[in-house]
Parts: structure tokens; sequence; C-alpha cells
């Protein structure tokens, strides 16, 4: 969704001052002369445009804050792989039904997980964005992965999912509990009850307030001493994209980081 951008002070200039001249060509005859009422609706459209950007600076503090609360996101829930200290934190927002995401979790994230989360300067989560009018089985899938992660097997339920020979549907999910290993009693009883529901709604409001509306889409951060509950994003980006992408956007945050333990 796109949304309209603004007109320009020039083309809202324009626009006024033409329909003050129409307005005044449809006046009587007599009276004040042509430019002298040109002259008059002028220093009248100077005066609105005035009182125009009053209201708009007394409504920018608003816009400030509003911004600066969208360029955070809450770690609360999230399963992560890698050093909790790890100085760099990546948020990922997935569909398990986004062939996007399919290939990102395929060619892409070993090797993120190989370069920078292994090597203690990456810790790396996921935040559920099922987009079910696409993706009917998305959000059963993610209930699937929270549900495998109460038992602590989050990201082993991700893998199989992401690298399934076939798209992952709801009828994968019984063989990889199987599978995993999982108490499959308290798995039912997790996957019936309606908590993990508000959870994921909760994780689709979240992208949506930091501007997610596609998948897969990615927000990375120093880590920083709150770290646990909340992370500033320094930078977004969406799409499934090639390792070498990754490494130009992550490799800017990492190496501060190393520098200062030097």
């Amino acid at each position: 969704m796109t949304l309209a951008a603004a007109p320009h002070r020039g083309t809202r200039s324009a626009a006024l001052l033409a329909v003050a001249i129409a307005t005044a060509c449809t006046g009587h005859a007599r009276g004040p002369s042509l430019e002298q009422e040109v002259a008059q609706l002028k220093r009248n459209q100077a005066e609105l445009l005035k009182r125009m950007e009053t209201l708009e600076r007394a409504r920018r503090p608003d816009a400030a804050a509003a911004q600066a609360s969208a360029r955070e996101i809450d770690l609360a829930g999230i399963s992560f792989l890698g050093d909790p200290d790890a100085p760099v934190t990546l948020i990922e927002f997935t569909d398990y039904q986004c062939p996007y995401c399919r290939r990102h979790a395929q060619q892409t994230l070993p090797r993120l997980r190989e370069r920078y989360v292994e090597t203690g300067q990456l810790r790396y989560g996921i935040r559920e964005f099922p987009i079910e009018r696409l993706h009917p089985d998305a959000a059963r899938l993610s209930r699937a992965a929270l549900c495998a992660g109460e038992q602590g097997r989050y990201w082993e339920m991700h893998e199989r999912l992401m690298t399934s020979p076939q798209q992952a549907t709801r009828r994968s999910v019984a063989p990889a509990v199987q599978a995993l290993g999982l108490d499959e009693s308290d798995f039912s009883a997790c996957m019936e009850g309606e908590r993990l529901d508000t959870a994921i709604r909760g994780d689709i409001a979240a992208g949506f307030h930091l501007g997610v509306r596609a998948t897969p889409f990615f927000a990375i951060g120093r880590t920083g001493q709150d770290g646990a509950t909340r992370l500033s994003i320094a930078s977004t980006l969406t799409g499934a994209r090639p390792f070498e992408s990754f490494v130009v956007w992550i490799d800017p945050l990492v190496a501060p980081a190393a520098g200062a333990e030097e």
C-alpha cells in the first residue's frame, strides 16, 4: 500500500491562485480593476499559506514522536539464534507459505548463520507475519512453530517447515512433530488454544507499525543495553536478497562493535 504524497507547496500555491483568478473573473464588471483584485487575492493567499504552515509546525512534534516509535521493535517472546550478547540484532518477519521466505531460509540464512551468528556477531530472531489472504495455512504454521518453541524446538520446526521439498501446509505439521520428538499431547493442546493467536496478531500489528507490507522483511539494529526487550531499528530491508546484499547491510553495524572490543 502506497500513501499519496503531500502536494508540493508550489503546486498548492498555483492551485490557490488559479482558483482565486477564476473567482475574480466571474465577478461583476464594475468595481476594482482585475489587477487590483489579483493583488488582493495574492495577499490573501500569502496569509492563508502562513496559517497553514503554522498548523503544520504545530503537528510536527507528534509526527516526530510517532516516527521514533515506529523505529523500535519489541523483542519479548522471540526465540533467537546466536549469542544473547551479540552486538547486532536482526529480526525477520516471515510467512511460512511465502516462496521468497523459503528461498531466504534455504539459500541465505545458512550463510548468515555461518558468517555472523556462529561467530557471535549477530543474533537472529523471527516474528510471525502470515498473510492469510494469500496463504491460508500460514497462520497455522506460525502457530506450529511457536508451539514447538514452547518445547524449546522453535528453530528445528522452522527449518523443517521452510526447507521441506514441497511448500509446507497444515498437513506438514504432524510429521514434523513426530520427527522432532515433541510431546504430542502438549503440542496439540497448544495448537488448539487461542493464546498464540493473540501473539501472532501482535506480531502482525508490530510489522504494520514498522512498515511491513511484504515478506520476508528484515529489521536490524545495534543490540544495546536494553536489547533483551526492545531494539532500536537502524535500517530495514525487504525481499529475498542474495547473501552479498546482507553482507553490505550488516558489516557497517558489526564493524564499530568489533573496533570497540580491540
